[in-house]
């Protein structure tokens, strides 16, 4: 789940216009942006897919159907928009995600529900003035400290601190590191939280292997590390380098236990590889799996099947959904408090949620900072293990309450920058 920050001056965004930014739904009303007596007006900024992994609109829209056609909130049905943040390979383009906060000021929408870009510090200089709260997949610094940003789960460095702690339950004493880029580049997000998570579960992380991205030949990496004797691999994987690095250790010495996470490595790469090769592999997951079945789960199910029955589903996917949930519970607060919704009161309401309800994921708690000093808009640092077995998935545990291990211990004095 390697997330790179890419700054972009916002004074070179600044003057562009609204035109290249695409949107779906309705049009703008001109409406102050409360709900008053009509519509509650959402948008989504998003990249238009997660290669490989389907369509970023797709959980939105089955849960906003699902809303509108039990009456919507308080009565007011939610009035979507998407406005695209440019292309899948590169997860968005910082002008129009810049564009694309323009255009949701310009709008009055009372929030952005299920951001999924990597650009998104490009957005706050924009909603900042107007207050609107952004529930969202965090990828940038911003995300990850900014008051308007709100999410569920705990993203790279949570993940990578998990897939060390995954590996230590498993029986694994001395894991070695692989990670796609250089230290200036990967070390930071990737490594720190790989030997971190080690460091709390108790194992021994060897020295990290950094390989060039556009790297075929994993062999030398994998001599060095069954030279340093390690019995598993962390490893910073992606879809395309799956294969190779599997092949890799099952040339350097026979079986070994490699870590990875789902949002890297797509369930469909996993699924592809030979019988021997998945029996090697664990994943970790910063939701909750599909087969815990929990309500949140089963409802999400139910929604994507009656409203988009053909996409595809992936962490992420149930994810998005939830961020529509997660504006759900803080709306219905508002509509309870009887107030119009508006920008500042789902605000309000989402800094009085101690506990997310949507039971897809471990729940956040936005009424106090993240256990990360430095990351405090990151909440929620808790992580579900994997096996996987004929291509699906087979959870450790059989729910929340024995599936879970959390590693916001481990990452209290992380540093995003190095």
């Amino acid at each position: 789940m390697r997330r790179t920050v890419i700054a972009v001056s916002v004074a070179a965004v600044a003057a562009l216009t609204l035109s290249a930014c695409s949107s779906s739904g309705s049009k703008d009303s001109g409406s102050s942006g409360g709900s008053g007596g009509g519509d509650i007006k959402i948008m989504q900024i998003a990249a238009d897919a997660v290669v490989g992994s389907g369509n970023n609109q797709e959980p939105i829209e089955a849960w906003v159907a699902s809303v509108n056609a039990k009456g919507g909130i308080g009565g007011h049905k939610i009035d979507y928009q998407y406005c695209n943040a440019g292309a899948a390979a590169t997860n968005g383009d910082p002008n129009t995600t810049a564009q694309c906060a323009q255009k949701a000021v310009k709008a009055k929408v009372v929030a952005l529900v299920g951001t999924f870009t990597s650009f998104s510090q490009n957005l706050y200089p924009y909603i900042q003035k107007a207050g609107i709260p952004n529930i969202n997949q965090q990828f940038s610094a911003a995300d990850q400290t900014n008051a308007l940003s709100y999410t569920q789960a705990g993203n790279a460095p949570v993940a990578y601190a998990g897939v060390s702690a995954m590996l230590a339950k498993n029986g694994c004493k001395k894991i070695g590191i692989l990670a796609v880029g250089t230290e200036a580049t990967v070390g930071a997000l990737v490594v720190t939280p790989f030997q971190l998570g080690a460091k709390q579960a108790g194992i021994e992380a060897l020295k990290p292997q950094y390989i060039d991205p556009t790297a075929t030949d994993y062999a030398p990496a994998m001599a060095v590390v069954r030279a340093g004797g390690a019995d598993c691999l962390a490893f910073e994987g992606t879809a395309a380098n799956t294969a190779p690095i599997m092949k890799a250790i099952d040339e350097s010495g026979g079986p070994m236990k490699v870590g990875v996470n789902d949002i890297s490595v797509p369930k469909e790469v996993m699924a592809a590889l030979s019988a021997k090769d998945q029996a090697q592999l664990l994943v970790e997951t910063l939701n909750y799996p599909e087969a815990w079945q929990t309500a949140g789960i089963k409802q999400y199910l139910s929604d994507m099947k009656t409203y988009k029955p053909n996409a595809v589903r992936v962490d992420y996917t149930q994810l998005l959904w939830g961020y529509g949930k997660i504006f759900e519970q803080a709306a219905k607060k508002v509509v309870a408090a009887n107030k119009e919704i508006t920008a500042a009161n789902i605000k309000s309401a989402l800094d009085t949620i101690c506990e997310t309800d949507n039971d897809i994921a471990p729940p956040a708690n936005y009424c106090k900072p993240g256990q990360i000093k430095k990351i405090p808009r990151v909440s929620e640092t808790s992580n579900a293990f994997m096996t996987i077995k004929n291509g699906e998935y087979v959870p450790q545990g059989t729910g929340p309450a024995d599936g879970l291990v959390d590693v916001g211990p481990a990452l209290a004095d992380y540093d995003p920058n190095g």
